[in-house]
């Protein structure tokens, strides 16, 4: 019976009630309001949904009326004046054959939904799938409660393209049966989805129920042997069919279980003749090349007559129109008996239009995939790896489609000692061993592909690529292997390979030049780094504009001096005026701001044209910076070396002129002595006395004038270094004896203090120039009784040091005396040609100034040198640093040294005052 109640509608109170309402709530009472008396049944109250409409309605469940009922709304006047709704509830009938085990309100256009009545651990199960409907459903499979046979099909049905596809063809209702767990067992559900009364295709509100029938189709098919045929029918539902059909093979009456509106609009019954269907518009709807196949396949004759030769089961694949379109179908009889009273036919029509496809594709693949393998590869081996028996065939060469049969293992270890390299024999052996095959397989899930390279022994040089394909099909892995000759490939992979390499050392050679790299986009004006120190990449970042990144960075790191002119040579339109494929080219050197060291560094900045447009404008750009340092510090060396040596040619120039000058001088005095008494001796040939003095005074002048050109003559020969040494023996002691003999009178005549004194000498007898090693300490003693005043000390002291040559010698001579000395400046150009001490003390001593140029060069021809320490006024040092050859190991004479005369000798018969 219907409860019936009126309330008002702005706020609820109850305005009339029906003893139906007063039965179930007989504490209700007119004026109280509606929620005070339904508490806990708001939340799916009719009047949340009605909106603007003039009714609405809900189902609920657990309600005080009844286990299932149907709560209506709609909007009235009460007594012509008072805005109100009038609520009936009516309690479902069906209730009592049917167990809801679930009912959900959900909306397809926004993927929600609410829960009306569900199991509470059901709900506690499915909390992670509470987000939206299509989480829903997909937990209701993925929690296990489907069982796993009916799981795809559950799938399909509550996808929600398809639900709103249906319902969009006008569909009342759309119902899936499968079997769902319920405890420790499953039982069969149907799910139902019914569009509510305000469904629209912007709103798809729907209402969806799950109900239990497995009781139902038990109890049926216990009851009714047409309740066999729904176990078919079930059984049948294994698939996804859009029609079914139950045809008497005697009669050729049909039953549609399951049929689509066009069919059912056609036949307009759901019991007809079978023949009806073949020779109605029906047939229409099969595609027209099909239909002589399908009425051969499918008449009553032909399924009779298949029943009759004991056929289970026909099947044709063809076309028909459907939801709109020419799809692919199955139509599938599947032919049963029914005891003693002739057989029956259930004919199942499912859509295959998408697996139909996907296997024409993969079919149309095969073939392609079929026609790559032949135009790739040679040769197929096929290996049985539970008899290790191999079928090769030949895809190619000699006889296409020639097979082969053999023992697998014994041809790879054949193959493995005589056709492959030593280098690739490990991998050989680990690809391609009958055991490691089944290895292998044994851990294929469904598909693996294995390629192995190797090269075969001998010449020409033979590469070979295998594909190894395990293919998994039941318990058995299929192991197919495919030989390709990669001979060619392998060769260009290595040209290619060697190629690459040489342009990477040529990139890493050029990239070794520059420390920074950028690109430039002349069309888009834009800069951008390839390269770069991290320092001026904090400044720049990735990219600017062309003219502002050269602006950021000449303001940053460009030396004050140079900016101007860098930001001129290299600006935009300077870019765009010069590059051409003519002059691909701009280069600007500049410096940088020195460092933290007060470091100066040089950069040549370079602009390379990269590009260029159709009308040969510049389009990209390469700019690259190289660290120049070096070379102009190398050139500023350069010119400073140059600038030096036109000073020293300067210098040479006015030191010969002044030495030609001296010289002249020089020459000229011994030149007039000459002359002069020559002269006087040809007046007085009679005075033997002075003919006799001028003589002798003519034999000086011209010793000395000998003595003047022997010197130029001995520089010359050192600077064109044409001078030799000889080899002789020479004994130290009479080397410095011959030397005191030589020195003594003109010392005498200064009257010198002259001592000499031997520190440390082993070898006396050594080999060397004798001449020019007497020539060398002339020179210096010679200096050291020129520069000493009179009564002055001269000392001379020998000592011998360890050489770290071979069998010499290495002898130190040390000359001091304590005579005018000599500035620091004129110290530093003792050595150089014609110098001489600008001091009025020795401007009337004569010399040419080469002495002690001829006595260095002379000491460094002989792995020698000679220093020299002095101070103006306290006197001079020379050290005479010399290397001979040794002649033998004995010790010197020091005593015939110390019979010497000169030693510890003052001169004491010096001439009186």
């Amino acid at each position: 019976m219907t409860g019936v109640y009126v309330i008002r509608e702005d706020n609820h109170e109850i305005l009339y009630f029906n003893k139906r309402v007063k039965e179930v709530a007989p504490n209700v009472r007119e004026g109280m309001a509606c929620h005070e008396l339904w508490k806990g049944t708001c939340s799916n109250c009719p009047l949340l949904y009605i909106g603007d409409r003039k009714e609405a309605w809900t189902v609920n469940y657990d309600d005080p009326f009844g286990k299932v009922v149907e709560i209506a709304a709609t909007r009235l006047l009460w007594e012509d004046t008072i805005p109100a709704f009038m609520i009936a509830v009516t309690p479902y009938a069906e209730t009592v054959n049917f167990v809801y085990h679930k009912v959900l309100r959900g909306n397809l256009s926004t993927d929600c939904f609410d829960i009306i009545k569900a199991d509470q651990k059901e709900i506690q199960d499915m909390s992670e799938y509470l987000t939206s409907l299509s989480d829903w459903f997909e937990g209701v499979a993925a929690y296990g409660y489907i069982y796993e046979e009916d799981v795809e099909r559950y799938r399909k049905f509550v996808q929600a393209e398809r639900i709103k596809e249906e319902l969009k063809c006008g569909a009342k209702m759309l119902n899936c049966i499968y079997r769902r767990r319920a405890g420790y067992r499953f039982r069969w559900h149907t799910l139902e989805i019914v569009p509510e009364f305000d469904y629209t295709d912007d709103n798809q509100k729907v209402m969806i129920y799950v109900k239990d029938v497995h009781d139902i189709f038990q109890d049926g098919l216990a009851r009714e042997e047409t309740n066999i045929r729904n176990q078919e029918i079930i059984n049948v539902l294994g698939e996804v069919n859009f029609g079914i059909y139950v045809v008497d093979l005697q009669s050729g009456g049909v039953n549609m279980v399951r049929t689509t509106e066009m069919i059912r609009q056609v036949m307009k019954a759901d019991i007809f003749l079978w023949n009806h269907i073949l020779d109605s518009e029906g047939i229409n709807y099969i595609a027209p090349e099909d239909q002589k196949e399908f009425g051969n396949q499918y008449s009553l004759e032909a399924m009779r007559q298949a029943w009759q030769n004991g056929e289970k089961k026909r099947t044709l694949v063809c076309r028909a129109f459907l939801r709109g379109e020419w799809r692919y179908i199955s139509v599938t009889a599947f032919f049963k008996d029914r005891k003693n009273r002739g057989g029956y036919a259930i004919l199942a029509f499912q859509d295959v239009d998408e697996r139909m496809k996907r296997e024409m594709e993969r079919t149309q693949n095969d073939r392609r995939m079929a026609a790559i393998i032949k135009s790739r590869y040679s040769i197929m081996n096929t290996v049985d790896l539970e008899t290790g028996i191999c079928e090769r065939v030949y895809l190619r060469e000699g006889n296409p489609g020639r097979r082969l049969e053999g023992d697998y293992d014994y041809h790879v270890r054949k193959a493995l000692e005589e056709v492959v390299v030593d280098a690739d024999q490990g991998k050989f052996k680990d690809m391609f061993f009958l055991e490691n095959l089944r290895k292998n397989a044994e851990t294929v899930e469904d598909f693996r592909e294995d390629i192995c390279r190797y090269q075969h022994r001998g010449t020409p040089v033979l590469w070979v690529e295998e594909h190894i394909l395990y293919l998994r099909q039941g318990k058995k892995t299929v192991v197919n292997i495919l030989g390709r000759d990669i001979t060619t490939e392998k060769l260009a992979e290595e040209h290619v390979r060697r190629d690459s390499l040489e342009k990477t050392y040529i990139i890493n050679s050029l990239s070794s030049m520059f420390f920074a790299t950028y690109y430039i986009d002349l069309e888009r004006e834009t800069f951008r780094p390839v390269t770069q120190k991290t320092e001026v990449g904090n400044i720049l970042g990735d990219e600017r504009k062309y003219s502002q990144a050269i602006q950021v960075y000449a303001r940053n790191f460009i030396h004050p001096d140079d900016r101007e002119e860098y930001l001129r040579h290299i600006s935009y339109p300077k870019l765009m005026d010069t590059l051409s494929r003519e002059r691909p080219l701009i280069a600007f050197e500049y410096r940088m701001m020195p460092d933290q060291n007060n470091r100066r560094a040089w950069i040549r900045a370079t602009i390379v044209l990269a590009d260029t447009t159709e009308d040969g404008r510049p389009s990209r750009a390469l700019y690259v910076a190289q660290d120049v340092t070096e070379s102009k510090l190398r050139e500023e060396q350069e010119q400073q070396a140059l600038k030096e040596a036109c000073r020293a040619a300067n210098h040479a120039n006015a030191a010969k002129s002044e030495f030609m000058s001296r010289m002249s001088h020089d020459i000229r005095t011994p030149m007039n002595a000459i002359i002069g008494m020559t002269a006087i001796a040809g007046r007085y040939l009679d005075d033997g006395e002075r003919v006799a003095d001028c003589l002798s005074k003519i034999t000086v002048s011209s010793k000395h004038l000998l003595s003047l050109i022997n010197e130029v003559l001995d520089m010359s020969k050192i600077e064109s270094g044409k001078i030799d040494l000889t080899e002789e023996e020479i004994n130290l002691s009479d080397l410095i004896g011959n030397l005191v003999t030589i020195i003594r009178p003109s010392m005498q005549e200064k009257q010198h203090n002259f001592n000499v004194r031997i520190a440390n000498v082993e070898h006396e007898h050594v080999i060397g120039d004798l001449m020019r090693v007497q020539q060398v300490f002339m020179n210096v003693l010679g200096n050291a009784v020129k520069y000493t005043p009179s009564g002055g000390n001269i000392e001379m002291e020998i000592n011998e040091k360890p050489a770290n040559m071979h069998g010499y010698g290495c002898y130190e001579f040390i000359f001091r005396d304590n005579g005018i000395g000599m500035s620091r400046e004129f110290q530093k150009k003792l050595f150089e040609p014609f110098s001489r001490a600008e001091d009025s003390r020795v401007s009337k001593i004569e010399g040419t100034g080469l002495g002690m140029t001829i006595a260095r060069n002379i000491a460094r021809r002989m792995n020698g040198d000679i220093m020299v320490e002095s101070e103006v006024g306290r006197g001079t040092q020379f050290t005479v640093t010399l290397f001979f050859r040794l002649q033998d190991t004995a010790a010197p004479d020091t005593e015939m040294l110390m019979d010497l005369p000169v030693l510890e000798w003052t001169m004491m018969n010096r001439p009186a005052r």
